[in-house]
């Protein structure tokens, strides 16, 4: 069994229209689609965002499935210039800091070379635009160009987000090894939204408090379609690359009993 876990629903979507199907239920706080792909069954964690809902979503899923592999997806901030709207990420290292930004409660994880190195080999076949480099997961939304040009320099980070190490760290404890794959759903230089004030924590918008939001932050408006196309075709990529991960390497998907 192959589980892609990620906050949102919608970072889920591309892959669940092409889930042979799909039954959906309810698990310790988190929405879990189950279904088949091309065959081979899947499935599709949403656990909600931050810390805390992606830890006991990734521990449920282990429990209930004992997968081959967890692959830890969903949008994330590009922090590398290289990296643009809708890329891929590819996590050869993890790395969680504290508010202040310091790294060293948390040791880094590192992924597992052979599989970043297919990956990547898999997406540039299909020329999917990807880059190898470290995912940092932050406390909170990160949305300016500063505080990601800080993760840049200090921990070289390609990309940020507030998952993927917490949904590594679970796995290992369980003994499942973990992939991150994250889509830049903003560049280096974007500001964002605070997304934290009309989101709710399963992400979904709250949207008398996204109207309150932007009729009082106006200035965020005219970046809504970019960021908004950048996250369409993230999704699209990282439906693609599930796609890839099914028919490339199978044997990681076998059930262990």
């Amino acid at each position: 069994m192959l589980v892609f876990i990620a906050a949102l629903r919608r970072e889920l979507a591309e892959i669940e229209r092409l889930l042979a199907a799909p039954v959906r239920r309810q698990l310790e706080g988190a929405i879990f689609t189950e279904g088949r792909l091309e065959g081979t069954p899947l499935a599709l964690v949403q656990s909600g965002i931050g810390k805390e809902r992606s830890i006991r979503a990734t521990q449920a899923a282990c429990a209930r499935y004992r997968p081959a592999l967890i692959v830890t997806t969903g949008y994330s901030g590009g922090a590398s210039p290289a990296v643009k709207g809708g890329d891929l990420v590819v996590a050869a290292r993890l790395m969680a800091p504290d508010e202040a930004g310091d790294a060293s409660s948390h040791p880094p994880i590192a992924a597992d070379a052979a599989l970043v190195d297919a990956s990547l080999g898999w997406l540039e076949e299909e020329f999917v635009r990807a880059h190898r480099g470290t995912i940092v997961s932050v406390p909170h939304a990160m949305p300016g160009p500063r505080q990601k040009a800080q993760f840049a320099a200090q921990f070289q980070a390609a990309a940020v987000d507030m998952e993927s190490y917490w949904v590594a760290q679970a796995a290992g404890e369980a003994g499942t090894p973990a992939l991150a794959v994250r889509a830049a759903s903003d560049t280096s230089t974007d500001t964002l939204p605070d997304y934290e004030r009309f989101l709710d924590p399963m992400g979904e918008v709250r949207m008398l408090s996204a109207a309150w939001y932007y009729a009082t932050h106006p200035w965020h408006i005219p970046a809504t379609p970019g960021l908004a196309a950048n996250a369409r075709l993230g999704a699209r990529n990282i439906a693609a690359f599930a796609e890839l991960l099914l028919a490339r390497y199978p044997a990681a998907f076998a059930v262990r009993r």
